[in-house]
């Protein structure tokens, strides 16, 4: 079942272009890496055991990066989904809000690779990168459609 105001043809997207710039990914990775709570020990997901699950921080606890992503991310990130998605046309930017966000650390070398197979309960769903496409291999977000 697509959600409305979707099509059929309207279930991803992918951007060729960065939503955030270098420094600002930087700046997001130091302060969880420096975080005091630290990443934490992560919990089984969506049927993934617990030593495979990714490290996650809520980003209402990173103080910094809160900031950067309400006052710097959403006004680019917004209009983005909207000229993305044809079907958001006649959306205005300010409509929409940002429901959850957490900063996830994937390890390969840990074996914490995956948050497990699951469903967001959002209607979108934004994934960004923040590290340089030459500091890891694989990754990816499936979507099944």
């Amino acid at each position: 079942i697509v959600p409305a105001p979707f099509t059929n043809d309207e279930l991803a997207r992918v951007s060729r272009t960065p939503i955030l710039f270098s420094d600002e990914c930087d700046e997001i990775v130091h302060e969880c890496e420096n975080h005091y709570w630290g990443w934490g020990s992560s919990q089984s997901r969506y049927g993934t055991p617990a030593d495979k699950v990714g490290s996650a921080i809520k980003l209402q606890d990173l103080s910094r990066s809160y900031s950067l992503v309400n006052f710097e991310l959403l006004p680019r990130l917004f209009p983005a989904i909207i000229h993305a998605f044809p079907s958001l046309k006649n959306t205005l930017p300010e409509n929409l809000r940002l429901a959850t966000s957490r900063v996830v650390k994937y390890d390969a070398s840990e074996g914490r690779v995956e948050l497990g197979l699951h469903r967001d309960g959002k209607l979108i769903t934004a994934n960004i990168a923040l590290n340089h496409l030459d500091e890891y291999e694989g990754g990816g977000t499936l979507v099944e459609g």
